[in-house]
């Protein structure tokens, strides 16, 4: 996780944890601004990360204060292995924090990938061997 490496970097963060909440801040601005758009000066390591379009960062969160021990587990979380979670669980836990009407207004929603393939996967499996069309 890029975000943790930045936060080890004892350059660029406090063993106290007290200038998380600003590189967060950074970074969020950085993830909403297109690269042709951003600072030439900005961090090096900022700059290796893409903009994310569809204004996921475009409003200002209210980022906590951080401690030492904080900065430690985010630290831990960017070592982990997270390739063994499956983006559904992100996705899934996205769409259920947000309310379900302002959700639909932003046309914010996740694809269930996994279900969508088990879907067509199962009525693959009853159309016809001979080539036949699926039908409803």
């Amino acid at each position: 996780m890029r975000a943790a490496k930045l936060v080890k970097r004892n350059s660029l963060s406090f063993k106290d944890g007290s200038d998380i909440g600003g590189w967060l801040a950074q970074l969020f601005q950085v993830l909403n601004t297109p690269e042709d758009k951003r600072p030439r000066n900005l961090d090096a390591d900022l700059a290796k990360f893409p903009y994310v379009n569809g204004a996921l960062f475009a409003d200002g969160l209210l980022i906590p204060s951080f401690d030492s021990d904080m900065r430690q587990r985010l630290i831990d979380a960017g070592r982990f292995d997270w390739s063994g979670i499956s983006p559904a669980i992100f996705g899934s836990l996205f769409q259920s924090v947000m309310n379900a009407k302002e959700r639909r207004a932003a046309g914010v929603h996740f694809t269930y990938h996994f279900w969508f393939s088990v879907s067509v996967g199962h009525e693959c499996e009853r159309a016809p061997r001979s080539g036949g069309a699926l039908h409803h």
